[in-house]
């Protein structure tokens, strides 16, 4: 492997770190909010317990969710006088989502993450014109055999497991009201441990599935390396993405807090609890299925949900309406800035 490809290797790991960082301070902030702003734990309380189930999720999950990205949207190929294009183009598209990721969080928006990554993947792939690089928009099979797979697969969990989230906070919520109707005011304490419990289900969803992003950009690094013959996670991967997150999650950041805690509707601990189990159950059922999905949009979508059902006129739908629109920009956002740091490389890396 010549200079300059071991040179664009670290860049990516670091990047990748870089990344996870701005993950878990935009991503996480959004998953404890709702627990901190019920006061069933503390926030220094909540980012430990956050941080535990996120070590947990990426110690126990398949990289079903990495293999997905890693090589089910792009076809990176195996030419080895083609792996300074292909390293040059996986950097391009790290960097373009974590700009991506750090404008999000300037103006308090719960972006995705995982939106930013995607849109960078394929304005790489695009504008790289790597001799085998291919996108696998999967519209063959989804016609023909009804199977999801590559694009199709992808855009699929970011599209669908919002509205799952919806769908399951509303529900949930509505039958626990049912159930717990003659219920006491003594029920809000026992429901803020249940808060706690959630949140940490959350967590271990979130480490299974949204966490795997840097790690399927540094496995795809090495395979288009010729550092792997297949692609398989390296263990040292998670490692530095928990630590990463970690860090992230500490830091934190007030402005995705007062969002998701407090910018959509003002929860109470059963409304809290509905949410956070919707949430956990969505990107727990995409991690299965291998889909990536946004953990941030995931629970906004539950918030909103449970708030649709409790009390739908205290809903702030114009900020909910601005979160919708978010969501859209950031794929074509993200892809356009990957393209612009793509040809700044290309200039001075001349590939």
């Amino acid at each position: 492997m010549s200079t300059a490809s071991t040179l664009l290797l670290v860049a990516i790991v670091l990047v990748a770190f870089g990344f996870d960082i701005t993950n878990g301070m935009n991503d996480l902030s959004g998953l404890l909010a709702t627990t901190v702003r019920t006061r069933a734990s503390s926030r220094r309380g909540a980012q430990i317990v956050v941080i535990t189930g996120v070590i947990v999720g990426l110690s126990i999950a398949p990289p079903f969710v990495a293999r997905t990205l890693g090589e089910g949207l792009v076809h990176w190929g195996r030419e080895r006088d083609g792996s300074l294009i292909r390293l040059t183009a996986v950097l391009a598209a790290l960097l373009g989502a974590l700009i991506w990721n750090l404008w999000a969080r300037r103006h308090g928006m719960p972006a995705s993450s995982t939106h930013g990554l995607v849109g960078g993947l394929i304005a790489a792939a695009l504008i790289a014109r790597l001799k085998s690089g291919s996108i696998h928009w999967g519209l063959g099979p989804l016609i023909y055999h009804l199977k999801l797979v590559g694009g199709v697969k992808v855009i699929a969990g970011l599209l669908f497991s919002p509205l799952l989230g919806f769908v399951l906070g509303y529900f949930i919520f509505s039958l626990l009201a049912w159930v717990l109707v003659r219920a006491t005011i003594i029920l809000n304490r026992v429901l803020r441990y249940g808060e706690v419990a959630a949140l940490f289900l959350q967590s271990v969803s979130y480490g299974c599935n949204d966490a795997q992003k840097s790690i399927a950009m540094i496995t795809t690094a090495l395979y288009a390396a010729n550092l792997l013959t297949y692609f398989q996670p390296p263990w040292w991967a998670s490692a530095l993405a928990g630590i990463a997150l970690s860090l992230g999650c500490l830091l934190g950041s007030l402005r995705i807090f007062r969002t998701v805690g407090f910018g959509i509707v003002r929860v109470r601990p059963l409304e809290a609890f509905s949410a956070q189990i919707a949430a956990a159950g969505s990107v727990a059922l995409a991690a299965l299925t291998g889909a990536p999905v946004s953990s941030t949009q995931v629970v906004s979508s539950s918030v909103i949900g449970v708030g649709a059902r409790s009390r739908f006129r205290d809903v702030r739908w114009l900020r909910s309406r601005d979160i919708l629109m978010t969501w859209f920009v950031t794929i074509p956002g993200a892809g356009l800035v990957t393209a612009v740091i793509y040809l700044v490389f290309r200039m001075l890396l001349k590939v």
